[in-house]
């Protein structure tokens, strides 16, 4: 009794957190994890998916590595034959089982708690071209900043330059010296994710700028790391241990012949720490 695992990177803090929360999961019913990564691949993501496949695995848990956000061509093979199957990455297709985060009530959260602290130019960082969580993360933001009564301004919009994980901490930093040198910054601002806000926080402290008196920072995820930064990172928990055991349960049900939801979206909360200066 065994699932299939097919994620990005091993290495990426929040798909590990899901892993280990599902793992508690499938373990008490007696069903064993086995681990792949893709490694920024997508050939060998769909490699290890059909060798997952021909091993005899009961059923999959998908993490992929596309930004375009739709299923490939296998997985849509799968799901046409039956083949019991849960993404735990976001996808937008509304037919295709799915368990993850509200992004746009994440970026909501943060960037209501800074206007309640009194910020009124707030920026957000989103993700690189394309990415459609960085978009939701932004409807979330745009929305809370309409509610308040304050205008949103193009010129404290970023985006991160470099696609991929990996280079998220990179793109971060690069902006964190570009808003350092303007004349007219931001008083706060809501990152994509906390990789990037680490970057971030990294390059303004190196150019002077305290963290929060001269710029408030909020991330998203609430990855390990963001606890044990220089200034500790105000961030958007996503709820990744109910991740999940939520996508083990579904895929259960699905492995035994149920009809489970399809898409099961879970709610974020806020983590207040030191860097947006409410802590």
């Amino acid at each position: 009794k065994s699932i299939g695992v097919v994620l990005r990177d091993l290495r990426n803090p929040f798909f590990s957190l899901i892993v280990h929360g599902g793992e508690e999961s499938a373990s008490e019913q007696g069903y064993t994890l086995l681990l792949s990564t893709s490694s920024d691949r997508p050939e060998k993501e769909e490699a290890q998916i059909r060798h997952f496949r021909r091993s005899g695995v009961n059923g999959l848990l998908i993490a992929s590595l596309s930004h375009n956000y739709h299923p490939s061509p296998i997985i849509r093979m799968l799901l046409k034959e039956d083949f019991p199957l849960v993404m735990i990455s976001y996808v937008k297709d509304e037919d295709i089982p799915f368990v993850g985060t509200d992004h746009e009530l994440g970026g909501y959260l943060a960037t209501e708690h800074l206007i309640k602290l009194g910020y009124h130019r707030i920026g957000y960082i989103n993700g690189e071209r394309g990415n459609l969580v960085g978009e939701e993360r932004r409807r979330g933001y745009l929305r809370a900043l309409h509610e308040a009564g304050i205008q949103a301004k193009g010129e404290l919009i970023y985006r991160l330059r470099l696609k991929g994980g990996r280079n998220d901490n990179r793109s971060g930093y690069e902006i964190g010296e570009k808003i350092a040198k303007l004349r007219t910054r931001p008083d706060a601002v809501f990152v994509y994710n906390d990789l990037a806000a680490l970057g971030f926080q990294e390059a303004v402290m190196k150019h002077g700028l305290t963290v929060p008196d001269d710029i408030a920072i909020v991330g998203f995820d609430d990855i390990e790391r963001s606890a044990y930064a220089d200034v500790p990172l105000t961030t958007v928990r996503q709820p990744t241990g109910e991740i999940g055991r939520k996508a083990i349960d579904i895929l259960l049900q699905k492995i035994e012949g149920y009809r489970p939801p399809i898409r099961s979206v879970l709610k974020p909360t806020l983590v207040i720490r030191e860097s947006c200066g409410a802590a």
